[in-house]
């Protein structure tokens, strides 16, 4: 949790003199938001953050969600899918390129400890549909 995300209102006309607006959260416990509009997630669950002026009120449901910080074996980009995007990061790695944004505990699919050829190969053989396990 902790993630952070700013809302945004526009009012009409562009130069009204009262732009002044007051935020509110349905719970503090699921998200909070301060003055500015900042709502910071603090727990999974739901809530309506509510931006007011004199007697105007515009709303917003967010919905936090539970964080899932398993790895999965094989999705070395961190997306979720086990695909060819994979397939190409960990052959890059591999290669030497540097500047790549990997998930080294998902690429060791031999669960072997290392990252080398046999995770490529490993790998490349379950998305071509071979009854492989990835992982330990």
């Amino acid at each position: 949790m902790g993630e952070k995300q700013l809302l945004t209102i526009s009012f009409a006309p562009v130069n009204a003199t009262n732009q002044k607006v007051v935020w509110d959260s349905s719970d503090d416990s699921v998200v909070s938001v301060n003055n500015d509009g900042v709502v910071t997630a603090i727990t999974a669950g739901t809530a309506v953050i509510t931006v007011s002026q004199e007697d105007l009120k515009q709303t917003c449901k967010i919905t936090v969600k539970e964080q899932n910080n398993k790895i999965i074996s094989g999705d070395v980009n961190g997306d979720g899918d086990l695909n060819s995007k994979d397939a190409v990061l960990l052959k890059k790695y591999l290669a030497g390129y540097t500047g790549l944004n990997i998930n080294t505990g998902a690429a060791d699919v031999t669960g072997d400890g290392k990252i080398d050829s046999k995770d490529t190969v490993r790998f490349l053989k379950y998305l071509a549909g071979y009854n492989v396990t990835l992982g330990k």
